[in-house]
């Protein structure tokens, strides 16, 4: 078995760059079996998964962290027209995100997120992420 089919393949959904970074720093320091990709908004995830270019020979992913403040199209939409399309409805999603607004928690739900997790405000508060990647690489 290679290696793709051994790791947790994981699609970044995040336009901060610094949060980009801290969170595939708290996965990679936790040694996890995984692979990361990372796109900046909900439209060049659409492209991600439809495989426009310049995705045309990414593999499937298995799961989705998925910030909501994002440009073009926001979390929430993405998720709405991920979690309506066969397709991709079934790649479990974890929201990580700043906003703490329990109406953004329950539309999250609301649309089928699995997760919604507030991005910490310093790198020691990455280990509730990590705990939830881990159970998927399970």
């Amino acid at each position: 078995m290679d290696d793709s089919q051994t790791k947790l393949r994981i699609l970044l959904v995040e336009d901060n760059l610094s949060d980009a970074r801290l969170t595939m720093k708290a996965l990679s320091i936790a040694q996890l079996p995984i692979e990361i990709f990372l796109v900046k908004d909900g439209i060049e995830a659409l492209d991600f998964f439809n495989r426009n270019p310049p995705f045309e020979s990414v593999l499937d992913v298995d799961l989705i962290l998925l910030d909501l403040n994002l440009p073009r199209m926001d979390g929430h939409e993405l998720l709405s027209r991920l979690k309506s399309t066969e397709e991709f409805k079934n790649i479990p999603v974890i929201i990580f995100s700043t906003s703490t607004s329990g109406v953004d928690r329950e539309r999250c739900f609301a649309l089928k997120a699995n997760f919604y997790l507030t991005k910490p405000m310093r790198f020691e508060g990455f280990s509730e992420l990590v705990e939830k990647v881990k159970s998927f690489c399970r």
